[in-house]
């Protein structure tokens, strides 16, 4: 075998580990598991945005409040995914440390999560919001007042729904 076609053999093998790092990670975050916190949520959602910074700047950075509602990105959740599994590559990393502060409001266009267990939130909290964001438009009024009209408990101890999105 020539040097050209060796280079070539190993470069086609780092490529499948690549595939195969990038889809295992993929699969990890973008299952249908229902997230049981709001806080993982948010996580999951950044992981977008910070595999954006990588495909961007080459390297991820912190995401800021309110960066996603900024631009709309065309890039899919497996680029932004396998970005993310590229740096951690090239710079023989086995974790990604990162910081994110985005809020989930209206308008948020979600990219990952898919069913959430969470609580009824007090009026007028940025959970609620989110809520109001997951759901979409005012359906989540509907669900709030079938649970005050019979008897749900509210906030942190309170009774759990199962939110789908559509």
């Amino acid at each position: 075998m020539s040097l050209t076609e060796q280079i070539y053999a190993q470069a086609l093998l780092l490529a499948g580990e690549l595939e195969q790092k990038q889809t295992e990670l993929l699969t990890l975050i973008s299952n249908k598991l229902a997230n049981i916190m709001e806080n993982i949520e948010i996580v999951k959602e950044s992981l977008y945005f910070i595999g954006v910074q990588c495909i961007e700047n080459g390297k991820p950075g912190a995401v800021e409040q309110w960066e996603p509602y900024r631009k709309e990105y065309a890039y899919t959740m497996k680029e932004a995914i396998g970005a993310i599994v590229k740096y951690l590559d090239d710079n023989d990393m086995d974790k990604l440390i990162a910081r994110t502060g985005i809020i989930i409001v209206p308008s948020y266009k979600f990219r990952v999560v898919d069913m959430l267990v969470t609580n009824f939130h007090q009026p007028q909290s940025t959970l609620l919001l989110l809520i109001s964001a997951f759901i979409g438009g005012e359906d989540w009024k509907r669900i709030y007042n079938y649970a005050l009209d019979n008897g749900f408990r509210f906030l942190s101890y309170g009774d759990s729904s199962l939110l789908i999105r559509g």
